[in-house]
Order: structure tokens, then sequence, then C-alpha cells
């Protein structure tokens, strides 16, 4: 009641068992997998002594985007 949030809505919260980024995952263009693959991907490129860019995290990124909306047929 302090804050204005309706018991209807922390009884939702409480019972549905998952965070709010749990929630919303499929509204992510990239899974959680690709994402590690993505951060294990920059690392290994440090690794190998080239500072992993932005321009090459984007275009990685876009690419595993683009593969995985043809995997589930989703433009």
């Amino acid at each position: 009641m302090k804050y204005g949030v309706s018991s209807s809505t922390l009884s939702d919260q409480e019972h549905s068992g998952l965070t709010w980024q749990e929630g919303h995952t499929y509204r992510q263009k990239l899974t959680p997998t690709m994402e590690n693959a993505l951060e294990d991907w920059c690392k290994k490129l440090d690794d190998w002594g080239f500072p992993p860019r932005m321009d090459l995290l984007r275009a990685m990124a876009a690419a595993l985007a683009q593969i995985h909306a043809e995997e589930e047929e989703d433009p």
C-alpha cells in the first residue's frame, strides 16, 4: 500500500517463479546461450591479442540473430 502496488500484482509475481529478465527473454534477439558464446568469443579475441571492437561484436551478434531467426523461421 505504501508504494501503490496492488496485492494482486505482488501475488502474481510471487507465484510466477520467474524474474523479470527470465520472463522477457522471448523479446530478445539473442538467446542467453548466444550471449554467452559472444562473451567467450570476445575473451578469445583478447587472448589472441585482438581487442574486441564494437563493430565486430555487432556484426557477430547480427549473424547469430540471423541464424536464430532462420532456424525459428521468424523474419
